[in-house]
C-alpha cells in the first residue's frame, strides 16, 4: 500500500481497480536448481586436472633429466611408463663451455685490431 500512496496519481487509477475486486496477483514463485549433477561435475573436474598434472609431469620429464630422475625415483611404476611414453633415458652428454664475450662499459667500445702474419716474398 506504501508504493501505491507514494507513486504517481496516474498510477493510483489504473491499480484501483483491482484493488476494489481483490484481484491482486501474488508474486510468481521460481523454484531455483543447482543444474544438478554435482557430482558428475566434480568427478569431470577431478579428472581432467589428473590429467593434466600427469601430462604436464610427462612432458615435463622428457625434457629434463634431472626432472625425470626425481619422478623415477618417488612414483612408483613411473620408470616403465616414461619409456613408454617418451623413450629411453639418453645419456648425459657434457655441455661445451660458453664463450664469454666482454662487458660493454659504454655505448663507444674501442677494440684494438688483431695482427694479421703477412707472408715474406
Amino acid at each position: 500500500m506504501l508504493r501505491l500512496c507514494c507513486s504517481s496519481p496516474r498510477a493510483m487509477v489504473s491499480r484501483t481497480p483491482r484493488l476494489l475486486h481483490g484481484k491482486i496477483s501474488k508474486p510468481s514463485v521460481r523454484h531455483f536448481s543447482s543444474g544438478g549433477g554435482g557430482r558428475a561435475k566434480i568427478l569431470g573436474t577431478t579428472l581432467v586436472v589428473s590429467a593434466g598434472t600427469l601430462g604436464g609431469a610427462v612432458g615435463y620429464s622428457a625434457l629434463d633429466p634431472d626432472f625425470r630422475k626425481i619422478v623415477e625415483e618417488n612414483v612408483p611404476g613411473s620408470s616403465q611408463l616414461l619409456e613408454l611414453l617418451v623413450g629411453e633415458k639418453e645419456p648425459t652428454t657434457p655441455i661445451s663451455p660458453v664463450l664469454i664475450m666482454p662487458k660493454i662499459t659504454s655505448s663507444v667500445m674501442i677494440t684494438k685490431p688483431a695482427l694479421e702474419d703477412k707472408p715474406s716474398t
